[in-house]
Parts: structure tokens; sequence; C-alpha cells
């Protein structure tokens, strides 16, 4: 969204004080000064005011093994795997200085179909699973988690950036996220005959910032959910 700035102007009304002395006499009136009330809106974002980027991959080099200080925001290919290759893929959000205080919230698709066909997603400190400041909070096709509704145990779906107590964690502008995960390992176990399904698996991470001010949680995790359905 771009960066609006929305003027709401209240003017006071017309004061008239009325004197009236026998039939004779006109009213007397007065006008009061006018005072007019502005009022504006934050700074809310600006455009490319969330942005992803992870590890890059450098074309005819060795894949990287650690997460790097060059990075890239576009789609990315890791040609030549092997049973075991294990590779730095960490996609992190960053939101931009100036924006307003928000909660972020990423969707991930594909990313059980990978792991059913041998791939690893493992955390910065090389654990099976996604990072632990990235709570599930939506199944893939955006039913919201609850106490009626179950998590299907599928990695794809709908993560919150949160803390430590696993409560929507609040980014400031100028700010990133933990990377939803670090590591992708190619299962060193797999079938000769699973190969042709590993290849070109594709896992796709996509995120929404929802203002945090006066907001909950919850209620912007609903917002990025209709957002990103």
């Amino acid at each position: 969204m771009k960066k609006n700035k929305i003027m709401l102007s209240v003017v006071s009304g017309l004061l008239v004080a009325a004197v009236a002395v026998g039939g004779t006499l006109a009213y007397l009136s007065d006008k009061s000064n006018q005072v007019e009330n502005t009022f504006t809106i934050g700074a809310g974002y600006d455009d490319n005011a969330l942005t992803l980027d992870e590890t890059k991959v450098t074309s005819g080099a060795a894949l990287p093994t650690e997460p790097g200080a060059e990075r890239i925001g576009e789609n990315q290919t890791y040609p030549d795997l092997l049973p075991g290759s294990e590779f730095a893929k960490d996609p992190t959000f960053h939101l931009k200085a100036g924006s307003t205080d928000s909660y972020i919230i990423a969707k991930v698709t594909n990313a059980q179909e990978a792991k059913a066909v041998g791939y690893i997603f493992k955390d910065a400190a090389k654990t099976t699973g996604f990072d632990a400041n990235w709570k599930k909070v939506a199944n893939a096709n955006g039913a919201i988690l609850s106490e009626t509704v179950a998590d299907d145990g599928s990695l794809n779906g709908y993560y919150l950036f949160v803390d430590d107590a696993q409560a929507g964690k609040i980014v400031k502008g100028g700010e990133n996220t933990e990377a939803i995960f670090t590591y992708v390992q190619l299962d060193s176990n797999i079938a000769n005959g699973a190969l042709e399904a590993a290849d070109n698996q594709k896992t796709t991470v996509i995120g929404v910032a929802v203002q945090a001010t006066n907001n909950t949680a919850a209620n912007a995790v609903s917002e990025a959910v209709n957002l990103l359905k």
C-alpha cells in the first residue's frame, strides 16, 4: 500500500449571540473564530515495505552450505543435488524502516509435497522442522486453527512470526524476522526410484505485514489469510 496522507477537517459552527430588547432594536450578533481540526494518518507502508530474501545461489559455484551475506529476493534453482546434499535456504522477511509496527504472517506452499519426496527442512540449529519463532496458525485452505479446527499436520499453511512465548511478535520498521527455515537437505536414504519425484520440486513462501497498533495478532492473521488465499 502506498503511503497515503488523509486529511479530515472538522469546522466549528458559527456561534451567534442574540439579545432582544423590546421590539425596536435589531438583533445583535457576533461571529466566533473558526477552529479547524486536522487528523493525519500515520506512516503506514511504502511500496515494497515488506520484502523477502534468502542466501544467494551463484551459478556455476558450489551450493552455499551456510547462510551468507549476499542475498537475493528472486526465484532460485538448486542444481545437481545428490542424496545427502544439504544447503542453506533461509527465507527471511524485512520490514522497511519507517513502516508502522507490524505482525508478519507467511504462507508456505508445497513444502509438504517436497518433504514427502525426500526433502528435509531444518532450523538454524539444524533441527528438523521450521524455526520455532514461526507458529502455524491456519491450514493450507485458510482455516484458522482453534479448538474446533485442528492442525492437519502438513508443513503447508499460514505461519505467524512469534516471540519465545509463542505470542505474535511485533516487528518494527527496519527490523527483520527469523528465517522460516535455514537449511534444506535431500534425504541421504532416498531410494533411487524416488529421485525422479524429487526433481524440480518447488516450495514457495509469501508474506503479509499487518499493522499491530490498535490490533491483535488474531485479527492480523485473519486479515493476512484473506489477502493470501
